[in-house]
C-alpha cells in the first residue's frame, strides 16, 4: 500500500537528516526545540576524533549561516556617508528601512571606537533581512555586546530580543549565527578549563529569566600538560627562578606529576589529592604556612590545578595557571605554570604545552543565568 502523501514526506525528511543535510537551501522544517538540536549536536561531536582540539566549533562550523551581508558603521555617519557605504545584495526596501531607522536614531551605536560591524541576516525567515549589531565597548574584560533587531515591515527596525556579550578577558566565549534544517538558531558558548557549555535558542527570542533553566550541550575534557624550557622574558634575575631553571630533573618530574591531574565533573580538581602539599620551609611563621601558597588570582585566569613535584633538589608547587581569553586561537597555549618554593608571592614561570581529550559529550540542563 502507498505510503501516501503524509508518509511519503515523513520518508524524505528522515532520509534527508540522516543523509546529514541538515543546513542548505532546502524548505525550512517547523522549529525544532534546543535540546532535540543539541542532542544531535552531540552525536556529531561524538563522530569527531577524541583529540580534536576544538570539537564545538568543528562541528558548527557546518551550520554557520554565511548569507549575511555586512556593513560597517560609525556614531556619526550621515544618510549621504551611509549611502556610499551601501553594500551589495540589500533590497531597495531593505536599504531604505535601514537608513529610515539610522536617521531616527533607532539603530544605537554606543561602542568605545564610535563603530560598530552589522549584518543583514533573515533571523525569522519571513524573507527580509534583519539586523545584527556587534559592538567593542571595551572595559577591563574588553566586553563586546551583540544585539538584533527585527526588520518589521510596519514599524522598521525594532528590538529583536536576543543579546549578547563576550568577555574578551576574563572569559571565553563565542556566538555562532546557524541555519539548521532551513531554520535560524544562534548558539552561545561559554567556555572554562575542562569544559565548554553550549546553548541554542532562535534567534528573536529573548533568553529565559536569569532563575530559570535551560538545555546545554556540555563538553568535558582530560589534560596533558608538558613543560617547555622558560622562555628569555621568563628568565627573570630573581632567587626562584634560577634556582628553577638550575633544577635539571624539573621538567620531567613536572610532566609526571601534571599527567596525574584529574577532574570532577564540576571542573574542581580530583586527583591528584589538592590538599597534598609540600612542608614549608624551616622557619615560616605559622600564620603564612596556609596551602596552596599562592595569592589571590586574577579575572583573566584560573587556578586549574595544583600539584606537587619532588626532585632530588626541592618540592615544588605547581599550579596551572589557566587564561580567560575569548581571543584564544589554539588550546595548545592555554595555559602556563607557577611554580613556588616557599608561600608568598616569589614565583618561578614556565610555559607549558597542553593537549586535550574530550572526555564526556551530555545535554544537561543548566542555569539560564550563566551556563554553569
Amino acid at each position: 500500500m502507498s505510503a501516501g502523501p503524509v508518509g511519503r514526506g515523513a520518508a524524505r525528511a528522515a532520509a534527508w537528516i540522516a543523509a546529514g543535510a541538515l543546513a542548505g537551501p532546502a524548505p525550512a522544517a517547523p522549529p525544532t526545540d534546543a535540546h532535540t538540536l543539541l542532542e544531535r549536536l552531540a552525536d556529531r561531536i561524538a563522530a569527531l576524533p577524541a583529540d580534536e582540539p576544538m570539537p564545538v566549533d568543528r562541528t558548527l562550523e557546518r551550520y554557520l549561516d554565511r548569507s549575511g551581508i555586512a556593513l560597517r558603521v560609525e556614531q556619526d555617519d550621515d544618510a549621504r556617508t551611509l549611502q556610499r557605504k551601501r553594500p551589495p545584495g540589500l533590497s531597495d526596501a531593505e536599504w531604505r528601512a535601514f537608513v529610515e531607522a539610522w536617521s531616527a536614531g533607532a539603530i544605537a551605536v554606543e561602542s568605545e571606537s564610535g563603530g560598530a560591524a552589522l549584518t543583514f541576516l533573515d533571523l525569522d525567515e519571513d524573507g527580509r533581512r534583519d539586523l545584527i549589531l556587534d559592538q567593542y565597548v571595551g572595559g577591563t574584560g574588553l566586553y563586546s555586546y551583540l544585539s538584533t533587531l527585527r526588520n518589521d515591515p510596519a514599524t522598521g527596525y525594532t528590538d529583536g530580543g536576543a543579546t549578547f556579550s563576550i568577555n574578551g578577558r576574563g572569559g571565553d566565549q563565542a556566538v555562532y549565527w546557524l541555519r539548521i534544517d532551513g531554520r535560524s538558531y544562534v548558539a552561545y558558548r561559554d567556555s572554562v578549563y575542562g569544559r565548554d557549555t553550549l546553548t541554542l535558542q532562535r534567534p528573536m527570542t529573548p533568553a529565559p529569566a536569569a532563575a530559570a533553566t535551560r538545555p546545554a550541550l556540555v563538553v568535558r575534557y582530560r589534560y596533558r600538560h608538558r613543560v617547555l624550557p622558560a622562555t628569555a622574558d621568563a628568565r627573570r634575575d630573581d632567587a626562584v627562578q634560577t634556582a628553577l631553571d638550575a633544577d635539571a630533573d624539573f621538567a620531567a618530574a613536572a610532566d609526571g606529576a601534571l599527567a596525574e591531574v584529574r577532574l570532577h565533573r564540576d571542573g574542581s580538581q580530583r586527583l591528584p589529592d589538592p590538599e597534598a602539599r609540600c612542608p614549608a620551609p624551616p622557619g615560616t611563621p605559622a600564620d603564612e604556612d596556609v596551602w596552596p601558597w599562592h595569592g589571590a588570582g586574577h579575572y583573566s585566569f584560573d587556578f586549574a590545578a595544583i600539584t606537587r613535584v619532588r626532585t632530588p633538589r626541592a618540592c615544588y608547587a605547581a599550579i596551572v595557571i589557566a587564561f580567560r581569553s575569548s581571543y584564544l586561537k589554539s588550546h595548545a597555549d592555554c595555559c602556563m605554570l607557577w611554580v613556588q618554593t616557599a608561600p608568598g608571592d616569589a614565583i618561578a614561570e614556565r610555559p607549558l604545552h597542553t593537549q586535550r581529550w574530550r572526555e564526556e559529550i551530555a545535554v544537561e540542563w543548566v542555569d539560564a543565568g550563566g551556563g554553569e
